[in-house]
């Protein structure tokens, strides 16, 4: 074998041992790229910057975030991701993501999607435009998560943060439960929602927030056999399908009352020493409507929302209180006005705190200065320090107003 024959086949045996190489680099890279697509948090994604977001490449995180496989979505043979997006929220996205492209930026987005099983999903999105060489847009690139828990979290604490300052927000209960109302529905489904209050000395269960797609609002009731008044008895939440209440009224357990719901929630309003009253929401259409994290949130809501109940109830009392009070202080200010005796009227330490007409023209007659005729004053020791010719007398009345302040008289 000549010298240029070994050299040649020297060659071609380091060219085959070098492809040979090459081809399993190649391999390991696709074997550890693959590895990491299938192993990452959502999906990777490559598509079109069109009408549709037109997808020609997506990971196998792809069926875990949108129920669809990849094939069902790429080239839109079934879906498009479009069609895929909140339809509420399409509008946004491509905004900003064409506000981005055109500075060649990177974006970041979160926004919302609908899954294959019709659920809806919160997803955080970060992508950027690939560009050939000559500056023209060629496709978009990025990866896409769901989100919905740490969404789900921030806004079950922002509601609850809300009904805690309603308390003081609000002037009546009426306004605190449509508060309660509208910062239960940035959380779930609550087009359907009733508070019901009992009350101890009617012994009622009274509806005072309730809406309903169907029903009217009931009147007032004693504690009967109805889903309310079962969690009310039980003093525990509940979450019921169908079956279940079906079951439960075979049982003897409970009746049916108004429209029979696919899905029925109710969890009691415990404050420390009793349960004051129920929450209820409810979906006529979708079985699926509420699940055991809707049920924990109700829960944890449902304290707090007892709290700022009871204070709005203490505090509705009290302004009640008030007025009762002030109506009979006017009602006994005009019955002393019309009687001819100068009256005043002390407090148990002695000061003057209302006096009628007549003390007051007895004041006046007698070149008193003041404008308060003597109210606020100490009317004991006033008495007990007189030096006109009336002293002994004054001391008197003094020892006797005592007396009387005392208990140790009534006269």
């Amino acid at each position: 074998m000549g010298q240029n024959t070994l050299k040649n086949t020297a060659n071609s045996d380091i060219s085959t041992l070098g492809r040979k190489r090459v081809e399993e680099a190649l391999q390991e890279n696709e074997r550890v790229t693959s590895t990491l697509l299938n192993n990452l948090p959502g999906m990777v994604y490559r598509c079109l910057n069109d009408e549709h977001w037109t997808m020609e490449f997506l990971s196998n995180g792809c069926p875990d975030l949108t129920g669809y496989l990849p094939g069902e979505i790429i080239g839109n043979n079934v879906i498009s991701f479009q069609q895929i997006i909140h339809p509420d929220d399409r509008i946004s996205v491509r905004s900003n993501v064409q506000a981005t492209l055109r500075e060649k930026k990177s974006f970041q987005l979160t926004y919302r999607i609908r899954t294959k099983e019709g659920n809806e999903k919160w997803v955080w999105e970060q992508g950027q435009g690939v560009f050939s060489a000559e500056g023209e847009l060629l496709a978009l690139e990025g990866f896409i998560t769901d989100i919905t828990e740490r969404k789900r979290a921030e806004t079950e604490s922002k509601s609850i943060s809300e009904i805690i300052k309603g308390v003081t927000n609000t002037s009546n209960l009426d306004e605190l439960l449509k508060l309660i109302h509208q910062s239960i529905k940035k959380v779930l489904y609550a087009e359907n929602l009733f508070v019901a209050l009992y009350d101890k000395e009617t012994e009622l269960l009274d509806m005072r927030f309730f809406v309903d797609k169907y029903d009217s609002v009931p009147p007032p009731s004693r504690i009967g056999k109805g889903k309310t008044a079962y969690v009310f008895r039980h003093g525990r939440p509940m979450l019921m399908n169908q079956r279940m209440s079906e079951q439960l009224q075979e049982e003897g357990e409970i009746e049916l009352v108004g429209t029979p719901p696919a899905i029925w929630l109710g969890v009691p309003l415990r404050t420390q020493s009793e349960v004051i009253g129920i929450l209820v929401v409810q979906h006529y259409e979708n079985e699926n409507a509420y699940d055991r994290r809707d049920l924990e949130f109700l829960t944890s809501a449902a304290d707090q929302i007892a709290l700022a109940i009871e204070r709005k109830r203490v505090e509705e009392a009290l302004q009640a209180s008030e007025i009762v009070h002030r109506q009979l202080a006017e009602r006994q200010s005009t019955l002393l006005d019309a009687l001819p005796a100068r009256i005043c009227l002390l407090d148990k330490n002695g000061d003057i705190i209302d006096v009628n007409k007549s003390w007051k023209h007895f004041a006046i007659e007698n070149d008193y200065s003041g404008d308060d005729f003597g109210v606020g004053t100490n009317y004991l020791k006033t008495c007990e320090s007189s030096n006109s010719e009336f002293a002994d007398k004054a001391k008197e009345v003094a020892d006797g107003c005592r007396a009387v302040l005392s208990g140790k008289s009534n006269q």
